[in-house]
């Protein structure tokens, strides 16, 4: 039932977008005298139409949404065609529909900054910085508090995972405060981050009788290495270890006990939350900034309750519809 009513409201908003994307091509083709022929809700075959002056409104069998029929789009010989009217009115009538769902987006934006919501907000503080990266040289230490990403408040994970991405491949400023107060330095996010970083999978927690436990792993230790493959990042092991369930497999691992190799074999039905090798890891390094592994939990957290006033939530929603879009391009 419940995949049923997913689709069900997939394809409602599907075609709520559609429609409103099609009504831009008709209020516009309207307004600049261009004779729309039908506006159809679904695409056909048809089911049944009215029509209402010179225009038929029809509803149609496949509900993915609709389509604005015009007048000789490609035959000028009708004053009223769309294809008798200059370059900038067929440019603004054909683009009327892209406008319109970039006018919803900035509605919705709008909407959600002015309607009150709940925040989790609090103290994001650097678990581990990683020796040898450009954050380290900068002077970021564990411990220190991230402030500001190019000067905007960083209330949260969230926030700062957001301003990362928007800002791939650029220079941008992070504010951090520490032991000796404040400092600004320069990073330049990047979704390679952490590529040759070695050591960024750390073993935060070994289950008692585990595989893990059995040969000798302990919480601290880093996985260099699994079967010959180095290891970057806690998904990196996840696959080399799901490839291998049941399977003899060597761990390249380092710790207090000097760099070792282990062997271990992945349990293919583990207890609930042990995991084939009963290990809990800490927080891979942040994908973004090289180096750095944050801590899961805020320091001083707490629930806001944060809404703005519609002067204000209209610029921000704006704002954020253009953020998006430089999102999209940048992924």
């Amino acid at each position: 039932m419940s995949i049923l009513v997913t689709v069900v409201t997939f394809l409602l908003l599907l075609s709520a977008l559609i429609i409103i994307h099609e009504l831009g091509h008709f209020f516009t083709a309207r307004a600049a005298g261009v004779k729309v022929l039908e506006f159809g809700f679904g695409f056909p075959p048809r089911l049944f139409g009215i029509k209402r002056g010179e225009v038929l409104y029809s509803l149609n069998a496949i509900p993915l949404g609709g389509f604005v029929k015009m007048l000789g789009e490609e035959d000028p010989s009708d004053p009223r065609s769309l294809a008798s009217k200059s370059i900038p009115i067929r440019t603004l009538v054909i683009s009327a529909g892209a406008l319109m769902n970039l006018i919803l987006a900035m509605a919705l934006f709008s909407l959600i900054f002015a309607i009150p919501r709940d925040v989790t907000v609090g103290r994001l503080m650097v678990d581990e910085v990683a020796p040898g990266t450009s954050v380290a040289a900068a002077g970021i230490q564990a411990g220190d508090i991230i402030l500001e990403f190019n000067g905007r408040d960083i209330d949260n994970y969230e926030d700062l995972l957001f301003n990362a991405r928007l800002s791939l491949d650029s220079e941008s400023s992070l504010v951090v405060e520490g032991v000796s107060g404040s400092q600004e330095v320069t990073i330049v996010p990047t979704r390679k981050a952490n590529a040759s970083i070695p050591g960024a999978v750390k073993v935060e927690q070994v289950h008692p009788g585990s595989p893990a436990a059995l040969a000798g792993l302990q919480p601290g230790d880093t996985i260099l290495e699994a079967n010959g493959i180095a290891i970057y990042s806690n998904a990196d092991l996840r696959e080399v270890v799901t490839e291998h369930l049941g399977e003899e497999t060597t761990l390249l691992t380092e710790g207090v006990q000097g760099t070792r190799e282990i062997t271990l074999v992945p349990r293919i039905d583990p207890p609930e939350g042990q995991g084939a090798l009963g290990i809990t890891l800490k927080l891979d390094y942040d994908p973004f900034i090289a180096g750095i592994r944050f801590s899961s939990e805020l320091l001083d957290a707490h629930i806001e309750r944060r809404s703005e006033p519609i002067w204000k939530a209209i610029p921000l929603g704006i704002k954020r519809s253009w953020e998006t879009l430089v999102l999209f391009k940048k992924e």
